[in-house]
């Protein structure tokens, strides 16, 4: 499991970097990338505290890179999760509007750990380079730990 988890946490960050450098190489415009704080509730009564990273590759889409730590109420830590995501955003070929989002990922909850896949809508604000964002999403789990949850994010762009 653990070797799983270093794995899929190398490939985020090999792939993010490749991103990174073909877009230094080109113009880099402003608002392509942000970094974002975020808490979800899901149904199952976690509450996840999480960070992200997305990058601008192209109009219309993105990539969303995101970890979380799953917590009780009262913040007793309960495992992690750690996924990589494909944003759409149809409206408008800038990354500040209505997004979907779909993923892959993997998660440890207690002792159990597992691939998962998920999928998001929300709306990303944009003021001057912060950020607000709400979101509603679902993550399934062949191993049985599926949820839907909740969710805000704030952060700013650069």
């Amino acid at each position: 499991m653990k070797k799983m988890v270093i794995v899929l946490l190398l490939f985020f960050l090999l792939f993010g970097l490749i991103n990174a450098e073909e877009n230094s190489i080109n113009k880099m415009e402003k608002n392509d990338y942000s970094i974002m704080f975020d808490i979800k509730w899901n149904t199952l009564v976690f509450l996840n505290i999480g960070i992200s990273f997305e990058q601008k590759i192209v109009d219309h889409f993105s990539l969303f890179y995101h970890a979380d730590i799953i917590t009780l109420l009262v913040l007793t830590v309960m495992g992690f999760d750690v996924e990589m995501h494909g944003r759409w955003y149809p409206l408008n070929k800038e990354i500040n509007n209505l997004y979907l989002s779909l993923g892959f990922g993997y998660g440890q909850f207690l002792d159990t750990g597992q691939l998962n896949i998920s999928g998001r809508i929300g709306w990303k604000f944009l003021n001057e380079g912060l950020i607000i964002e709400p979101f509603i999403g679902y993550t399934y789990s062949p191993e049985g730990f599926s949820q839907y949850y909740l969710g805000f994010g704030s952060g700013w762009t650069f």
